[in-house]
């Protein structure tokens, strides 16, 4: 077995260097040559000067669906006021338009719609335009990179992953024909490697707390080896935990198939003496990415973790359907 397992990993170093070198920027930040997936994703949680409040989730991605290769941007907006969710997509396939990537540096062009950082002190600039929905986002971050290293997504697949834990966000937006002039907070995480199996995609739990501290949880009950908490204090110190338990007990009913979502959820480690229960504002949202349905959610969080209170809100991105 030990022999099999080092021989495994030989394999690994030598088709996937990109996975497991350490990460390099802003190389690290652009299109990965030769992998079969890869995302960006923005979190953020934005108000008004008048305190009208926002959720704006997106995700730019470029891998197979339908077993063609595509790019693609999805973006949820979550008006709090209404209690409304509003999705967005615009999916490109090379026969039809074709996206344009940039490798050393960080530039997604899918039709009108761009992700990009012009360098590796810059902030992250993103501009939507599609029909219904106009934006320009910036996030600045406010904390360093956390390098997660590799995370399994599937028996011998795996991708790689680092997240900017804080930003500063500013956003322009026309949405449902107003315009509005936010600033808040979110996450930035990037991913790339091999295409996520069916029953490998992991939950991600995004927290961010009064106190600057934040906390990244990705978690799957199907694959174990997936698990981990990431707390990211206010000065940037980050600590990595595997030993932790997730369980929920509110269950909602998806609309579009015959499963149960779990939705609020407890989150305990026995390490940091860590207790943290998330609270949706939002029933959530499902939403479709690269053939996996996703559900997606924002909520209150409350809890601690040693002798520190912790009180927040963040987003709940679930893909562990419970049993019909």
């Amino acid at each position: 077995m030990a022999l099999r397992q080092l021989l495994l990993i030989f394999i690994l170093l030598l088709v996937y260097p990109s996975l497991s070198q350490p990460l390099q920027f802003p190389r690290d930040e652009g299109k990965h040559k030769g992998v079969d997936f890869e995302s960006w994703v923005v979190f953020s949680h934005v108000n008004t000067s008048d305190s009208s409040r926002f959720g704006i989730a997106l995700f730019f991605f470029t891998g197979k669906v339908i077993g063609l290769k595509a790019s693609g941007v999805f973006v949820v907006v979550a008006d709090e006021k209404n209690q409304v969710y509003q999705n967005y997509k615009k999916i490109q396939y090379p026969i039809i338009n074709r996206a344009t990537h940039t490798r050393g540096r960080l530039y997604e062009k899918y039709g009108k719609n761009i992700l990009e950082r012009k360098t590796s002190d810059s902030p992250y600039l993103i501009t939507i335009d599609m029909k219904e929905l106009k934006l320009s986002l910036e996030l600045n971050p406010l904390k360093g990179p956390v390098d997660l290293g590799q995370l399994p997504v599937g028996e011998e697949r795996y991708n790689r992953f680092y997240a900017v834990p804080r930003g500063e966000v500013k956003v322009n937006m026309n949405y449902r024909g107003e315009d509005y002039s936010l600033e808040g907070i979110g996450i930035f995480q990037h991913q790339w490697g091999d295409s996520p199996q069916k029953d490998a995609a992991s939950s991600l739990f995004a927290l961010h707390f009064q106190n600057s501290w934040d906390v990244l949880v990705y978690y799957s009950d199907a694959f174990p080896t997936i698990n981990m908490l990431v707390i990211s204090r206010e000065n940037g110190d980050t600590t990595l935990l595997k030993n932790f338990s997730a369980r929920s007990d509110t269950v909602l009913t998806s609309a579009s198939e015959p499963v149960r979502v779990a939705m609020a959820w407890e989150i305990e480690s026995p390490q940091k003496n860590v207790r943290l229960r998330m609270m949706p504002t939002f029933d959530g949202q499902e939403i479709n990415l690269l053939g996996l349905p996703y559900w997606l959610a924002r909520c209150r969080v409350e809890g601690s973790a040693g002798d520190h209170s912790l009180n927040g809100k963040g987003y709940v991105f679930i893909r562990n359907w419970l049993s019909k």
